[in-house]
């Protein structure tokens, strides 16, 4: 932004970019303490900047060579030469003289302020899903049913959710996120309340299965709202934080539906995350969150600020793309692309195995082995979110820092955490399998979970980041469709975990488990590997068909 003064018309411009920045920050300049940092009048800057001599190399250099000498006055009416340089802002205006990426328009704090909104909403998913199992016996006693009708809503729950992901991606990149955020909103407070008042179990898995098609939006929108507004550079570290919710909500969410279902009985669980919706989700959609989508984003820019609008460097690339809505299977077929299908496969193994450990744990802890109550179980969940929360984001951060080595290689986003679930996730899931197998203390498995746990949240982030990526323009189907891959994949995988640790065990189940991990691991290992050893050029032009109508398969049907 070149911030200037026209001494005819008296038009000022605020220095936005030196309100937020320290001096030490930047280089090559003087901020003199008699000086305000802001203009109060029509003729006069309050603002003195000198150049403390070096311009610089470079693009640097030269934006520094543009400096110019500008007439100002002091408060007290002594007059001075401003140096007034043309530099990057996080303001939105710009006078057309240089280059401004879409991802600059909004500030670094507003962009994080989205993204907890964001997060905020997403823990409605996993924090309706778990708060309801504590209350599953007392379900079956009120509504005179069977256990199985009563396990079969969390079954079709946890379905529907990866099925609705399939169109909540799609219709976010076609209507906004903002839209898509908001329409689930409303759905979820629609069929909450025939929840609270079902009179049989047929009912309450009708209007389960509507919720958990509501709650889908959460995940998969949020992950194409992260591409939206950060680089790829810096968009790990936002997807570490939009992970958070998924991971910690199971840990939260057995804690107070037990304790709900205890004092005030089950339908107050539904209350509670009705309540939520409502009160603390609703209006923070409705009242922060802007629309995010590039292409929307674009044209508002266009109307509010044109000469900004005229510089954006992906205008063109954005422009080539406008928004249409896609099959629901799109989004599938955009993670079968060569670029990610290993790496899907590899998180569809590690999430499901996850989800199997998670699950198990209060099957065993309760058994006459353990002899646990309910409620010392939920406290043995504390683990798991204690890992969620510390990496999740150290993971988003991981996959940044690698991503910056050379970021024309988007590989390397995903080169620790396949590392990390090739080489600790198998050793970790086999400690945790045996330890319940053998009834060791019960130390051992609760250490063994929390670093499956921890393997698992460091790998996340780096392959949505790495994903949002290849698909940037797409991002919003492309993460649906992993979204809704995870959570089908978890519901099969815990499906089967039942019969086979019924048959052979949780030890022998649990090693079954970390063989497919090393196994998909290896390959995904050796891909990552030949890609950087290729070189930019060819992921380059790997990534360009991708990015504009997603997979090999995806080009040869009409989505």
């Amino acid at each position: 932004m070149q911030a200037s003064q026209d001494h005819k018309t008296g038009r000022e411009d605020t220095i936005r970019w030196l309100q937020s920045s320290r001096q030490d920050e930047q280089p090559g300049l003087e901020l003199l303490p008699a000086a305000p940092a802001l203009c109060t009048t029509k003729n006069s800057f309050l603002l003195r900047l000198e150049s403390s001599g070096d311009t610089g190399t470079g693009k640097d250099g030269a934006e520094r060579a543009a400096a110019r000498s500008t007439p100002c006055k002091d408060p007290d009416g002594t007059a001075h030469s401003a140096i007034i340089i043309t530099t990057p802002s996080d303001s939105s205006s710009n006078d057309g003289s240089s280059p401004v990426s879409i991802y600059d328009v909004l500030s670094r704090k507003r962009k994080y302020a989205i993204i907890y909104i964001s997060a905020v909403a997403a823990i409605l998913a996993p924090l309706s899903t778990t708060m309801y199992l504590p209350a599953l016996r007392p379900i079956q006693a009120d509504l005179h049913t069977t256990i199985e009708l009563v396990v079969s809503s969390v079954a079709i729950y946890m379905f529907v959710i990866g099925a609705g992901a399939l169109l909540w991606g799609p219709l976010s990149d076609w209507l906004g996120r903002r839209t898509a955020f908001l329409a689930a909103t409303l759905l979820f407070l629609a069929t909450s309340v025939p929840c609270i008042f079902a009179p049989s179990i047929y009912l309450l898995i009708v209007f389960r299965a509507l919720q958990g098609l509501a709650v889908a939006a959460y995940g998969s929108v949020g992950s194409g709202l992260a591409a939206d507004i950060f680089a790829p550079c810096e968009r790990g570290t936002a997807l570490g934080i939009s992970s958070v919710p998924p991971l910690v909500g199971p840990v939260i969410g057995p804690l107070l539906g037990g304790v709900l279902s205890d004092h005030f009985g089950w339908r107050s669980t539904f209350i509670f995350t009705t309540c939520m919706a409502g009160v603390v989700i609703l209006p923070l959609l409705l009242f922060f969150l802007p629309e995010t989508t590039q292409y929307r984003a674009l044209r508002r820019l266009r109307a509010t600020d044109p000469q900004t609008a005229a510089v954006i460097k992906e205008a063109d690339s954005i422009e080539a793309s406008p928004p249409r809505f896609r099959a629901p299977w799109y989004p599938v077929l955009l993670i079968l692309d060569r670029q990610l299908i290993l790496h899907v496969a590899l998180g569809l193994v590690a999430f499901g195995s996850y989800y199997c450990s998670v699950t198990e744990l209060p099957i065993n802890l309760g058994s006459p082995a353990y002899g646990l109550s309910p409620s010392k179980v939920g406290l043995c969940y504390l683990p798991i979110g204690v890992a969620g929360m510390l990496a999740c984001p150290l993971g988003g951060k991981v996959s940044d820092i690698c991503g910056r080595v050379n970021p024309s290689q988007p590989l390397r986003k995903v080169l620790p955490s396949n590392a990390m679930l090739l080489f600790v996730f198998p050793p970790c899931l086999l400690l945790y399998g045996w330890s319940l197998h053998f009834h060791m203390h019960i130390a051992v498995p609760l250490i063994g979970i929390f670093l499956v746990t921890l393997a698992t949240c460091l790998y996340l982030p780096g392959i949505f980041s790495y994903m949002t990526a290849v698909k940037q323009q797409t991002a919003g189907a492309a993460a649906a469709g992993l979204y809704a891959l995870l959570f089908l994949a978890s519901g099969m995988l815990m499906l089967v975990a039942a019969s086979v640790i019924e048959a052979v065990g949780i030890g022998p189940f649990s090693t079954i488990l970390a063989g497919l991990n090393v196994i998909v691991a290896s390959v995904a290992c050796v891909q990552i590997k030949r890609g950087i050893a290729a070189g930019p050029v060819e992921q380059q032009q790997q990534q360009q068909p991708a990015t504009a109508g997603g997979g090999s398969l995806c080009r040869s049907i009409k989505c």
